[in-house]
């Protein structure tokens, strides 16, 4: 015999359900900061070219030494204006013929799930040598290489490239390394290293997983009665 309360019961459920899942929004990118990360200081004889806020292991007063185990210029939030020779912002320049593929590995307290991974950067003019960087790769520390070109201008103000990932990009610890291959006297000028995370957001079904329970319960109960 067929059981059409329990039938009846078990449509509404699905039909809260199915209303919820339609109606779960996404989760929006959430910014997420490296707990500290490692590359070769920026070039310390001219004025804010070094890493000169670095807090870690190496010496920050040193062109092109190595920096690890700490956080800097690249990951404190502030990002130019304008282009490096109208502002005091911090950031890092390496010229081409010193290090023509500066790296940055950024290290997280936990395993991150990454969105996008941004690289703000200045794109001056050629007079001044100041260029975009050819590009950049980016990976998690071990794994395969994803390549994300910089548009090649020449502009009057800061840019940015963003790398997202579709899928998300899991690892504690990723690399990314600069093209700085733009031929003598040439310069790359970094501001900042931005990742964003996406938020893992609650199941469609909980927030009235109760309410289609308690239907079905109640259900069952008056066909008993």
């Amino acid at each position: 015999m067929t059981n059409y309360a329990a039938l009846s019961a078990a449509t509404l459920f699905l039909g809260i359900l199915a209303a919820q899942a339609v109606a779960q929004p996404v989760a929006a990118p959430v910014a997420v900061i490296p707990t500290g990360y490692d590359t070769q200081n920026g070039c310390v004889r001219y004025s804010g070219y070094g890493n000169g806020a670095y807090a870690g292991l190496g010496n920050p007063g040193v062109s092109y030494s190595a920096l690890w185990g700490g956080t800097g210029d690249l990951t404190d939030g502030v990002i130019a204006p304008g282009n490096s020779n109208a502002n005091a912002v911090p950031d890092v320049g390496w010229q081409s013929e010193a290090i023509a593929a500066p790296t940055i590995t950024s290290h997280f307290a936990g395993v991150a799930n990454l969105g996008s991974v941004t690289l703000h950067h200045d794109d001056f003019n050629e007079a001044g040598g100041v260029l975009s960087p050819l590009g950049f790769s980016f990976r998690t520390t071990g794994g395969p290489t994803l390549t994300q070109a910089v548009i090649v201008g020449i502009g009057a103000a800061p840019a940015s490239t963003t790398l997202a990932f579709a899928a998300g990009l899991v690892g504690d610890s990723f690399l990314m390394e600069i093209d700085n291959s733009r031929g003598r006297g040439k310069w790359a000028m970094v501001f900042e290293v931005a990742f964003t995370t996406t938020a893992v957001p609650l199941p469609a079904a909980a927030p009235l997983m109760p309410v289609g329970l308690g239907a079905l319960g109640l259900m069952t109960r008056r066909r008993r009665g």
